[in-house]
């Protein structure tokens, strides 16, 4: 489990799936190059244990473990690959940073967005 829903008593949240915002990118093998950040509307603070989270526009969430590492990691910027290679060596088992993107991505705490091309390249 990545992260935990808290929800507001007088709001209720719509059908599973149903999203009050943008659509959500999440990660997928074929973009490796894709750059993920934290989306600007959030506002949180981090705990010892976890990060709160909540958007304007919708209820709150604890992020715990790898997504709460993956938030504080995003203090700028980065690629699925840069994320991993950053929060690897913290964690003593396996750990999966895409699933983490995926989760808050889902969740509209982080953007994603393709990485651009650098000049004189062209996308074949």
């Amino acid at each position: 489990m990545f992260l935990r829903r808290r929800r507001h008593p007088d709001r209720t949240m719509g059908s599973p799936g149903e999203s009050t915002r943008g659509v959500a990118v999440c990660f997928d093998e074929a973009v490796p190059d894709a750059i993920c950040r934290r989306a600007t509307d959030v506002l949180w603070r981090a705990a010892p244990d976890r990060v709160m989270v909540r958007t304007v526009d919708n209820d709150g969430a604890e992020l715990f473990g790898v997504a709460a590492v993956v938030w504080m990691a995003l203090d700028e910027p980065k690629s699925i690959s840069e994320l991993e290679h950053e929060i690897t060596p913290l964690r003593d088992e396996p750990v999966d940073v895409r699933g983490a993107v995926d989760a808050l991505a889902a969740e509209h705490l982080v953007e994603t967005t393709t990485a651009p091309t650098p000049a004189g390249e062209h996308n074949r």
